[in-house]
């Protein structure tokens, strides 16, 4: 997770319909798949107070929109995926319910896992 504050003008965040439609939403999560939502925030370079012209942001909002990021998240999701099916089939073969080494992508206990 990464958090972003942007610091723009009331006025800007209420016409820009971002932050709700009177501006009383100022907190938003945005997954990191959304490009289309992360552009809508482009608010920051064109609304951003001076003082909150950071490099640095602007950095980030690129890395986020760029297909190398949306790569390495989702190389990150499946080794994630894959590391806890491996945990859920070594707690069911500690429990004795089977004597099978590797996992099988077509027992049951696997299939729930993955659903789950």
């Amino acid at each position: 997770m990464v958090a972003i504050a942007l610091h723009v003008s009331r006025d800007a965040a209420v016409k820009s319909g971002l932050f709700g439609l009177l501006g009383d939403a100022p907190v938003r999560m945005i997954d990191v798949g959304a490009n289309t939502r992360l552009e809508e925030y482009d608010i920051f370079y064109n609304h951003a107070t001076e003082r909150d012209q950071e490099p640095m942001v602007a950095n980030l909002f690129d890395r986020f929109k760029s297909g190398g990021f949306q790569d390495a998240v989702k190389e990150w999701v499946r080794n994630a995926e894959q590391e806890i099916l491996m945990k859920v089939w070594h707690s069911y073969r500690r429990s004795g319910l089977t004597s099978v080494e590797e996992p099988d992508e077509n027992h049951p206990v696997m299939k729930e896992a993955r659903r789950d």
